[in-house]
């Protein structure tokens, strides 16, 4: 059981950032770079998704309805779905 007078990362990391730093960086921005992070765009959520699951990030940060309103709203299904796993593992 998870203590949580101790445990403040309450098992994971909260989100996932991509940090664009020129050519060299590790990621390529599908999305749109705004002041170095990366607004992310539907092309980068198989890779986000995958880098949250190795983390143990519930979901993931920029998104904007200005650069690409479907990737918002896959990760808004992506946050319940992963919300309700979490939800049922603890249940069983």
């Amino acid at each position: 059981m998870q203590d949580l007078k101790t445990d403040h990362s309450h098992g994971g990391c909260v989100r996932l950032s991509w940090w664009i730093y020129g050519e060299n960086s590790k990621h390529k921005c599908s999305g749109r770079t705004v002041r170095a992070v990366c607004n992310f765009g539907v092309g980068d959520l198989p890779q986000v998704w995958r880098e949250a699951d190795e983390d143990g990030c519930l979901t993931a940060n920029k998104f904007n309805l200005n650069v690409d309103p479907a990737a918002v709203v896959c990760q808004a299904k992506e946050v319940v779905h992963r919300t309700e796993a979490l939800y049922w593992r603890e249940k069983n």
